[in-house]
């Protein structure tokens, strides 16, 4: 009963949007905060870590999560940490979750020295965490035999891989039966305009991973508004929650498909006179000079159900308007949104857009339709004032098709 209730509460959430899931959970959020600001003190900080990043960690939706997690742990366990970015998670699992043996990994050398940092700086003894560089894929049998963990950590780890199922699959493969696995996501429709984030999941996406991956689910339940947390065993019966996964729903696991900006990408006018319209493509991005011409670029993307557009604009003060218009094969309308000139980034700041059809934000107001059925291609425009020269950049393009 205690999983199927959280499913509800975090499908009630995905549907109601990031705005509405903000009112509807005011009060348990404050709440929360109060209860974890007492009982999670913030990390010292160290030499290896950013303002934004340290700002992250220990801001109160993050404090909150954090501490959840602390309680699904346990005291004096063998925990095995998936992915320790800066090291902020494994001081604070050190100080607070007195355990018997920490193993922390991460992909790249620069995270070990940052958490050796953080270890140095808050007074731990190097000796208390073993620290090792190591890719979720490419764990083994013998990795998890070495560990032994009673726990496994995997926060804020599976929506920056393309396969997370597949990762899920990886950690449950390497640990014995009954062993906890508890993981954080961001819930649908919150985080979907940060870049490192390759994947998305929905309550159907949550219960698809885990029945792959062979877990049992003790705890399931949103968190602030912005993340999904599970608690599951690894058994060998299978997922079973009283919540069964047809076989006719999506998977709700999503990743994103880069759009290339490349020579391919296409210029277009939208004037009788001589165009003057030139597209400058560099490595990963594109630029689009408009020299008193109104037009932009087409890029190919198919029935995108959500769209993100990494945007600046050179000489914002040039510019009439600008929009975003997906088209079908014949040059037909389906939907679009006009881009304020108010929230239009400038060189070398951007601003990151995440589109929907039909669905105005704070930067774009929607036209057009509410779905992208036949489109097959994105227009995206400009019109400078008259007798003006402006150039738009686009730096990143990416969608979730539908």
């Amino acid at each position: 009963m205690r999983v199927a209730w959280g499913l509800v509460r975090i499908e009630v959430l995905e549907r109601a949007g990031e705005r509405r899931g903000r009112l509807l959970t005011a009060l348990s959020r404050r709440i929360a905060i109060r209860k974890a600001r007492k009982a999670v003190r913030p990390l010292l900080r160290w030499e290896r870590i950013s303002d934004s990043s340290y700002a992250s960690y220990t801001n109160s939706a993050s404090t909150v999560r954090l501490n959840r997690v602390l309680e699904a742990i346990g005291s004096g366990k063998r925990i095995l940490d998936v992915g320790i970015g800066f090291g902020y998670v494994t001081g604070i699992v050190l100080r607070e979750a007195n355990a018997e043996y920490y193993c922390g990994i991460d992909v790249k050398d620069l995270f070990i020295s940052a958490t050796h940092s953080m270890l140095d700086a808050n007074g731990f003894d190097r000796q208390s965490a073993t620290l090792e560089v190591g890719d979720v894929f490419a764990l083994s049998r013998e990795f998890g035999d070495k560990h032994d963990p009673d726990v496994v950590l995997i926060l804020e780890v599976l929506e920056h891989v393309d396969d997370p199922i597949g990762a899920l699959q990886a950690v449950a493969g390497i640990v014995r039966p009954s062993t906890k696995i508890v993981f954080t996501v961001p819930m649908w429709g919150r985080l979907e305009g940060v870049w490192g984030h390759a994947s998305t999941f929905n309550r159907r996406g949550l219960q698809s991973m885990c029945s792959a991956a062979g877990l049992k689910v003790e705890i399931v339940e949103p968190l602030q508004n912005t993340w999904s947390l599970v608690c599951a065993r690894t058994v060998d019966a299978g997922w079973s929650s009283g919540a069964a996964v047809s076989a006719e729903e999506p998977r709700g696991v999503r990743t994103f498909t880069r759009v290339p900006l490349n020579k391919e990408v296409q210029a277009y006018e939208l004037a009788d006179d001589s165009p003057d319209v030139r597209v400058r493509v560099g490595q990963h991005s594109l630029r689009c000079v408009l020299d008193g011409q109104k037009g932009g670029v087409k890029l190919t993307i198919e029935e995108p159900e959500i769209m993100r557009l990494d945007i600046a604009i050179d000489g914002q003060e040039d510019v009439e308007s600008m929009w975003v218009v997906g088209k079908d094969p014949s040059g037909r309308e389906v939907t679009g949104w006009h881009l304020k000139r108010s929230a239009l980034g400038t060189f070398p700041e951007r601003r990151t857009y995440v589109l929907r059809p039909g669905a105005s934000t704070g930067g774009a107001t929607a036209f057009g339709g509410r779905h992208a059925a036949g489109v097959r291609y994105l227009e995206v425009g400009a019109v400078p004032k008259p007798g003006r020269k402006v150039a738009f950049g686009i730096h990143r393009a990416a969608y979730l098709a539908g």
